[in-house]
């Protein structure tokens, strides 16, 4: 009988082309490891309320994957906040390696489990930040060159200017949203720049991702 990161990562491999990407077996392999732990940690700390391999498997790794689409040419800097149980920023840290990846989250629990994740997926440079967006600034990032800051799974509306204040010129505010945009930017300098619109599969849902930049 399959275990449930293999059964995680099989889904994943048959969905993936979705977004016109392909993955290696080391980063499938990362993908199963990382539903592993999700699944155990879960027992003891709520990281997530999506328990079937199939539903982490597409409403956790895959929508987190589509966030591809929406970063600028060449990323280099990932910022997560409030990533929880890891999303979206490690799937895109496995998908690209190469990033350099800050994970916030202000629940400690959630926390030692990401900590835990990095070690054990041996993701570099991805470092784990126990703070709350109200605490931080751009120097708690610890990187050179642009970044964008992606933030799934959490109402934001009254938080956009927090987000504006950790962005320079051109930066990117990446918002994974289940509903069109339609909150005033004048006070933030930020602008809308795009609305993608995707779907899940398997009729899981309608999905977009607001890219919001500095001016």
């Amino acid at each position: 009988m399959e275990h449930f990161g293999e059964i995680v990562s099989t889904c994943l491999a048959e969905q993936i082309h979705l977004i016109g990407l392909s993955l290696t077996s080391t980063q499938f392999d990362q993908f199963a490891r990382f539903a592993d732990e999700l699944s155990r940690w879960n027992q003891k700390v709520n990281l997530t309320a999506i328990t079937e391999p199939t539903d982490v498997a597409i409403k956790h790794f895959l929508d987190s994957l589509f966030g591809v689409l929406a970063l600028p040419t060449g990323a280099q800097r990932l910022v997560d906040v409030g990533s929880g149980g890891g999303f979206p920023g490690i799937p895109l840290k496995i998908m690209m390696p190469d990033l350099a990846l800050s994970i916030v989250e202000p629940n400690s629990k959630k926390a030692s489990f990401l900590l835990h994740l990095v070690g054990l997926l041996k993701l570099g440079q991805a470092y784990v930040l126990n703070r709350k967006i109200e605490d931080l600034s751009r120097q708690d990032f610890g990187m050179n060159g642009p970044l964008s800051i992606v933030v799934r799974g959490l109402k934001v509306e009254d938080r956009v200017g927090l987000f504006a204040c950790l962005l320079n010129r051109e930066e990117r505010l990446i918002l994974y949203s289940t509903t069109p945009w339609f909150h005033s930017l004048d006070n933030y300098q930020l602008k809308l720049l795009d609305q993608i619109p995707y779907q899940l599969p398997q009729g899981l849902g309608d999905r977009r991702l607001i890219v919001l930049k500095k001016g």
